[in-house]
């Protein structure tokens, strides 16, 4: 039976085929001699590859020669191995991508999380809280009027403070900030924000946030 080397190539060389750093006749000249072996250790019949010297070949380039012409058999077999090469490769192209897509979701989730750790993190540091969840839970952050930070306050049953309002009650916060000539907002409002929001200073937070500050940065309005 006839082996030919386009087929050796296919099935045993496919690194070498398909990443494209050789040409046809770089593959011949490097691995005819390993292609015969294969050939002569099954009793397969192999391609002749020989060096032809005319006006037509150049010396420096090698042909394959076939014996005889091939039958309609082999080469409906060579043409059926050509189709199942291509449907391997488109096959390999879609698990490629579906992997892709799969990696981008991925990503996705990966960015969301990471993102939550360093506001976490970045709470934990600035205001003592241990994470966004703990302060979506009745949190407020306490300023001063030039908007550095005072102390972190949690409202509720069993809290420091019962009531948030009114600031006519003595055991409101509304009420103790006023004493104070302190300011506050709600921790909620640090949470869930971009990489580079939490590099601004919390007066640039804090204007973003609607509180407005004079040209010498005293804070003229807020929601406290």
């Amino acid at each position: 039976m006839h082996y030919s080397f386009n087929t050796y190539q296919k099935e045993h060389l496919r690194s070498a085929w398909l990443s494209g750093k050789y040409t046809d006749e770089q593959l011949k000249e490097k691995y005819y001699e390993q292609y015969t072996e294969f050939c002569n250790s099954r009793g397969l019949e192999h391609d002749n590859i020989v060096s032809a010297e005319s006006d037509d070949v150049s010396a420096s380039h090698s042909q394959i020669i076939k014996e005889g012409i091939r039958s309609v058999a082999e080469i409906d077999r060579q043409i059926q191995e050509e189709h199942d090469y291509m449907v391997q490769l488109y096959a390999q192209i879609h698990a490629y991508e579906a992997s892709i897509e799969h990696l981008k979701q991925e990503r996705k989730v990966a960015k969301v999380e990471e993102l939550n750790s360093y506001i976490d993190k970045w709470l934990n540091q600035k205001f003592g809280i241990i994470s966004q969840k703990d302060a979506r839970n009745g949190m407020y952050i306490v300023f001063d009027s030039e908007a550095n930070y005072i102390k972190t306050v949690t409202c509720g049953r069993d809290k420091e403070f019962h009531y948030v309002s009114p600031a006519n009650n003595e055991d409101s916060f509304a009420y103790w900030l006023c004493k104070y000539t302190l300011y506050a907002h709600s921790a909620s409002s640090f949470c869930g924000r971009s990489y580079d929001w939490y590099q601004k200073s919390f007066k640039e937070q804090l204007e973003s946030l609607c509180w407005e500050f004079d040209k010498y940065g005293k804070l003229t309005k807020t929601q406290w």
